[in-house]
């Protein structure tokens, strides 16, 4: 059984999401996924926001962001 892992998108305020692998857990926006007590690597998501071209342009965004306002985090997520 694979737990059903599907995408979560999260809205964040601008400069709000944390997807640093580096980082504890706790402090990430995802989280991370664990397996037999280890952290699973690249479990921890990514952050999408808006770049210039973006901003300028109005380009669409994973998320269809409210560029300069938010961000998004996409997260790993098990169904139950």
């Amino acid at each position: 059984v694979n737990s059903k892992p599907y995408e979560q998108m999260v809205r964040t305020g601008a400069l709000r999401c944390y997807d640093n692998p580096l980082r504890a857990a706790e402090l990430l926006t995802c989280g991370v996924a664990m397996s037999g007590g280890k952290r699973v690597p690249d479990s921890e998501g990514f952050c999408c926001g808006c770049d210039l071209n973006d901003i300028l342009n109005g380009l669409p965004t994973r998320g269809n962001l409210r560029c300069g306002i938010e961000e998004s985090a996409h997260c790993l997520t098990f169904a139950s």
